[in-house]
């Protein structure tokens, strides 16, 4: 018995240890909230979008992106160079950079995407180019009836797109609204 409460209590420190040593994602979250409420125009929604994309982990790496904002290297090496040129060299990893060029960019594609002239709308259009792709927002416009996103993710298959691309892209901005009603002491307009 005496060896079995050894093994747990070395586990219990093994795991504090652990927490002590790599600080969590929540240890920094009011830190990044705070970088993206002195630049945004939306808080709650870039703070849900940021939960979305990396849930506040600053080294966080998918087979396609990296960083807080989950930038793939041809954007944020494009979004260096161009809009977020006051910032820098492309640096994934580094929070300001990554939360900071986000918005930059978000707010970019909120001014070119195919839009109703409903805020709510062109911001929904506007996180799907986020997260997909602006080529294939503007392939669904020309394909809908309407550039309202309920229209435009109903063909979105009809691109061409690959069907698991279209469910996780169609599904975003709705993750997005959900978790934006948390931020909403932060400002911005919740959407959907």
């Amino acid at each position: 018995m005496l060896k079995k409460e050894i093994s747990v209590k070395m586990f219990f420190c093994f795991v504090l240890l652990l927490s002590l040593a790599s600080p969590s994602a929540s240890a920094n979250k009011q830190e990044y909230i705070d970088i993206i409420i002195s630049v945004a125009n939306n808080p709650s929604r870039e703070i849900a979008q940021t939960e979305v994309e990396s849930g506040f982990i600053r080294t966080a790496e998918s087979p396609f992106a990296k960083g807080l904002r989950q930038f793939t290297d041809r954007t944020g090496e494009w979004a260096a160079r161009t809009m977020c040129r006051h910032l820098g060299s492309y640096k994934p990893f580094n929070p300001t950079w990554s939360l900071k060029c986000g918005i930059v960019y978000q707010e970019w594609l909120e001014a070119r995407v195919p839009t109703t002239g409903c805020y709510c709308d062109t911001r929904e259009n506007a996180e799907r180019a986020y997260n997909g792709g602006m080529g294939w927002i503007n392939k669904e416009s020309r394909i809908a009836e309407s550039n309202r996103p309920e229209d435009l993710m109903a063909v979105c298959e009809d691109t061409g797109r690959a069907g698991w691309a279209c469910r996780e892209n169609t599904t975003y901005p709705t993750k997005i609204s959900i978790r934006a009603t948390k931020y909403a002491i932060y400002g911005g307009e919740l959407c959907r």
